[in-house]
């Protein structure tokens, strides 16, 4: 470390987070880092998860200690009893990411680092998933799931804002705000059956009474995307405008919907 400084070393949790290696690791970790200064950059943490996992643990790391940080480093939420190996990159699966990263976001103090996990499946020749892109000699698609990295790795601000009040159950959020766009960036995921109608106050703010609109949706939580449909789920961008400084909005079931609202 003295030669090369810049060399940020990794620990790890084990294979899971559900596990005594998981919880032995941590007890070992956690006092050797507070006693040696740099005893690691970011602790390792892998979780392939039934999507109710992902639903009910969007709070995971609220109330972690901030002296170690994390790294998210597999992750996937993986639907059961579904034997069609290529099926199981549903929507179900995607929305229960989107839903766990808006507590990763809400908690990027902690968790400075994130990966999903496996990336490429080739068609036919593959032992496990799902995986986040798939691909045949020809074609290639990305999967839902696919679309939420990209909607999370392109639609985060610098700066988390408090959300008021809580919403009601089936729907999850992340909000934050761009300082280089002058633009509060609001994350919603529905995974209910029905649409839902959210009001945000934006009384603190300046808005100019224009947002953009970015939605991942679906018919059902089954459906998929496919090398005949590879954009059957796909991110679709619109844009709208609001008077004064409240938005109302209805956000449909099987969604993800990303507003982008300039505000300053």
């Amino acid at each position: 470390m003295k030669k090369y400084p810049e060399i940020r070393l990794l620990g790890s949790a084990g294979p899971n987070v559900n596990s005594k290696e998981y919880e032995a690791a941590w007890n070992w970790i956690r006092p050797a880092a507070e006693k040696k200064e740099n005893f690691v950059y970011a602790v390792d943490e892998h979780y392939y998860v039934p999507p109710k996992w992902c639903f009910d643990n969007t709070g995971f790391y609220d109330n972690y200690p901030r002296n170690v940080k994390v790294f998210a480093g597999e992750y996937a939420a993986h639907p059961q009893g579904i034997e069609d190996i290529a099926l199981r990159n549903n929507m179900e699966a995607a929305l229960a990411e989107a839903a766990l990263l808006t507590g990763i976001e809400r908690n990027a103090d902690v968790v400075v680092l994130a990966c999903y996990a496996p990336l490429f499946a080739r068609i036919g020749y593959t032992q496990w998933s799902p995986d986040l892109i798939w691909f045949d000699d020809v074609h290639a698609y990305g999967t839902p799931s696919y679309y939420v990295q990209k909607l999370y790795s392109v639609h985060t601000g610098q700066e988390e804002l408090e959300i008021k009040p809580a919403l009601g159950e089936g729907l999850y959020t992340a909000v934050s705000y761009d300082r280089e766009q002058g633009e509060v960036i609001v994350k919603l995921i529905n995974a209910g059956e029905k649409a839902e109608t959210v009001s945000l106050g934006l009384e603190e703010w300046s808005c100019s009474g224009k947002l953009t609109r970015i939605e991942l949706c679906a018919d059902s939580l089954q459906q998929v995307n496919s090398i005949a449909a590879p954009d059957r789920i796909t991110d679709r961008q619109t844009w709208e405008s609001f008077a004064g400084n409240e938005v109302s909005t209805e956000i449909k079931p099987y969604s993800v919907t990303v507003l982008r609202i300039a505000a300053e």
